[in-house]
């Protein structure tokens, strides 16, 4: 695409082209939309914004709770995990409680990211699950 003339600013935009160093050009190098994606996600993962919920019916009122998240490819180092409850507060969950109450701004107590999940534990009283967004970057 050309956009301007002789006497103003230029604007020049391309698409589809591959840059190589050389004399031997090799085959354009096309890949799909979701490789591309799987190749980013080595280097970042969260929840899109979505509250990702957990419940354990079997463990009302429990006082220590916990669980694994997968993450959708292998990462490509240990990865750094960030959350926020229902009222935006960082490294925090909602608490879901037998009563139906919401409880924000509780804190998780260990939380890990490996290369292929995340693995998390709370402790309080009367837990019957937590609701969380969450963030997963295993940029260096």
């Amino acid at each position: 695409i050309f956009n301007g003339s002789a006497s103003g600013s230029v604007t020049t935009l391309y698409t589809g082209v591959q840059l190589e160093v050389g004399e031997q050009a090799t085959p354009f190098e096309h890949r799909s939309f979701g490789e591309e994606l799987a190749r980013c996600q080595r280097f970042f993962a969260s929840s899109n914004g979505n509250r990702h919920e957990i419940s354990w019916g079997g463990q009302n009122n429990a006082s220590i709770a916990g669980g694994t998240i997968d993450l959708p490819v292998h990462m490509r180092a240990s990865c750094t995990v960030s959350t926020e409850d229902d009222a935006g507060n960082a490294q925090r969950f909602t608490t879901l409680t037998g009563g139906g109450s919401v409880g924000n701004n509780v804190g998780f107590n260990v939380l890990t990211g490996y290369n292929n999940s995340i693995n998390f534990r709370c402790y309080g009283q009367g837990l019957n699950g937590m609701r969380f967004t969450w963030e997963a970057d295993a940029e260096l």
